[in-house]
């Protein structure tokens, strides 16, 4: 099962969208079953909307390290609330 927004950019409609798993389903032979949220679904959840507020709080700002990338998010403050960050063992992207 994959979850999908339900966005025009992973539409159903879109056959460059639906290419892919359709040619993996084909290669392993596993059932794919594609399930959308419903529409503007992350209009409504908060952390999407917290989200979307610290990539424009981060715009411009070369994010070339871990310590750049936690610093910037943690002096984030969204409804007057600031962020909590922590690295997670296991989790360096760099």
């Amino acid at each position: 099962m994959i979850n999908s927004a339900n966005g025009p950019e992973c539409s159903g409609r879109r056959t460059q969208y639906l290419h892919r798993p359709v040619e993996f389903a084909d290669k392993t032979g596993l059932i794919i079953r594609l399930v959308y949220y419903p529409p503007y679904h992350s209009k409504y959840n908060a952390i999407e909307r917290f989200w979307a507020g610290l990539e424009k709080s981060w715009n411009g700002y070369l994010l070339d390290s871990e310590e750049t990338v936690l610093k910037r998010a943690s002096n984030f403050i969204w409804k007057g609330v600031q962020a909590t960050v922590t690295m997670m063992a296991g989790a360096n992207a760099f």
